[in-house]
């Protein structure tokens, strides 16, 4: 599969597990991004209240969670369409 398909099909284009995520997706990257502390024990741990600017706003962690699974769709539809073709191309070679 070539390196460009895993960009379409990988499952979560954003972390898992991390104490603080920096938020890129979803937001306007050149002005702002929004730093997401896994909970509020390592939000008081990493002192983020004292390294950003504000509070998310509820509508901007919305729009955020909106396009990733935006995104998580259409990368599973590239997923199914890449796994139909590979399928469909070992189906081929079975019968030889």
């Amino acid at each position: 599969m070539p390196h460009t398909h895993c960009l379409q099909i990988c499952e979560r284009p954003a972390p898992r597990g991390a104490d603080v995520t920096l938020g890129f997706i979803g937001v306007d990257a050149a002005r702002e991004l929004l730093v997401i502390a896994a909970d509020e024990s390592a939000d008081a741990r990493l002192r983020l209240g004292e390294t950003t600017s504000r509070l998310a706003h509820e509508a901007e962690v919305a729009r955020r969670e909106a396009t990733l699974t935006n995104i998580i769709a259409r990368h599973n539809a590239a997923a199914d369409r890449e796994l139909s073709r590979v399928e469909t191309s070992l189906g081929g070679l079975a019968g030889r």
